[in-house]
């Protein structure tokens, strides 16, 4: 049985989703992770039309939300909202993960080092594997950074 989660205080601190359509697996992940780590930090799923992303991520600034995921929609358009990107986020033309220090947020792509952990893991299926996500069109954009980082890419 997993622990309940500590009382909520003014230190506590905030992480947030933000998604066209938020779910309940995220929370369910990092509330786990948090409590195992004895962190004092609260993690909610939030739904964000595409029109209010600026919105969106000027709250988490104003706010002091210390970090934010980004899913679908807005990994990329995310980009121009943020005061620095990460250069692997950069090449790959998307962000999923934001870090805010003090008002100053970064963004990171966290997809790309799972899917290369992956890859290299599973080398027997590898190949269609990719076939498989790039006839899904999602890694379609990462297709330059495989070449770059010496993967084959059979399409």
């Amino acid at each position: 049985m997993i622990a309940p989660l500590p009382l909520l205080n003014r230190d506590t601190q905030l992480c947030i989703s933000i998604a066209g359509q938020p779910g309940d697996f995220g929370v369910r992940v990092h509330n786990s992770g948090y409590r195992a780590l004895g962190l004092n930090y609260v993690y909610k799923a939030c739904g964000v039309e595409e029109g209010r992303l600026a919105d969106a991520v000027a709250g988490v600034r104003a706010l002091g939300v210390r970090g934010m995921s980004v899913s679908m929609p807005h990994k990329q358009a995310v980009l121009d909202y943020l005061d620095e990107v990460d250069e692997e986020a950069r090449r790959i033309g998307a962000v999923n993960t934001v870090v805010n220090d003090h008002g100053r947020l970064t963004g990171y792509n966290t997809d790309a080092f799972g899917l290369f952990t992956v890859w290299r893991k599973w080398r027997p299926i590898r190949q269609r594997v990719c076939w498989c996500w790039v006839r899904e069109v999602w890694l379609v954009p990462w297709l330059p950074l495989f070449c770059v980082m010496g993967f084959p890419v059979l399409v």
